[in-house]
């Protein structure tokens, strides 16, 4: 795949790779790069028009220049990671589908994945250390609004597809890094289709959701069910919160 701006990514999927495991959560940084994050079970090149070439298998993360002028990775491991976010000091996080609710990304780290080796100086960090929850995490957005009550405030938001809810973290500084403690869900939902893929605190400091609204989350549940119900992604707004 060629950019506008001259930069290529080839990705050769594996025969059990999804979507959603390819390459994604594309976001512009603040400072001036945009990262991306490389998924499971897939092997990728991505270019810059210098010729600097990032080569990745399966978990990664990488970032680019807007222009396309420059590649380079950023972490190596995680298993699936998808969905990032930037708090109100610029460091960056992301979820990875298989418990690891929210990794701080540090620059060069390896993270833990199935079987990948570290760079001898061990892994990086974790941030949760006790979570209740599915491995099917997606879509984590940084709260710094003052919309919703105070303790949500420098929170994270979470959304977990197969229990149909969306978590929240309190974040907490430790020495050098951050650790994020679960809190009672944010918000739930009676509908088993109910798939928050993607969360996004807006400039209004309300909260968008987009949902997936399908009753087919798994690429491996197909040839159990019934033929797939044609997904009917839709959007919602959490713009109050009654009570304190």
């Amino acid at each position: 795949m060629a950019s506008a701006t001259g930069a290529t990514c080839s990705t050769r999927p594996s025969a059990s790779a999804t979507r959603t495991a390819c390459c994604s959560s594309l976001l512009l940084g603040f400072d001036g790069w945009v990262y991306a994050c490389h998924g499971f079970s897939n092997d990728s090149a991505v270019e810059g028009k210098d010729g600097a070439k990032v080569v990745m298998h399966s978990g990664n993360t990488f970032r680019f220049k807007p222009d396309g002028s420059h590649a380079e990775q950023f972490t190596h491991g995680q298993v699936n990671p998808f969905g990032q976010t930037f708090d109100a000091y610029g460091n960056v996080y992301n979820a990875d589908c298989h418990s690891k609710p929210i990794t701080q990304l540090l620059r060069g780290a390896y993270y833990s994945s199935f079987g990948k080796p570290h760079d001898g100086l061990g892994f990086g960090p974790d941030m949760v250390h006790q979570y209740r929850g599915s491995t099917a995490l997606c879509g984590l957005t940084y709260n710094a609004a003052d919309h919703f009550p105070p303790q949500y405030r420098d929170t994270m938001f979470l959304g977990d597809v197969v229990y149909s809810c969306i978590n929240y973290f309190r974040i907490e500084r430790k020495g050098g890094t951050y650790t994020a403690t679960q809190q009672p869900d944010f918000m739930t939902s009676d509908d088993p289709w109910f798939r928050p893929v993607t969360l996004q605190v807006g400039p209004d400091g309300a909260l968008y959701v987009a949902d997936f609204y399908n009753k087919i989350i798994g690429h491996y549940e197909g040839a159990a069910d019934p033929p797939r119900p044609r997904p009917r992604a839709r959007p919602h707004l959490a713009d109050r919160l009654e009570g304190d």
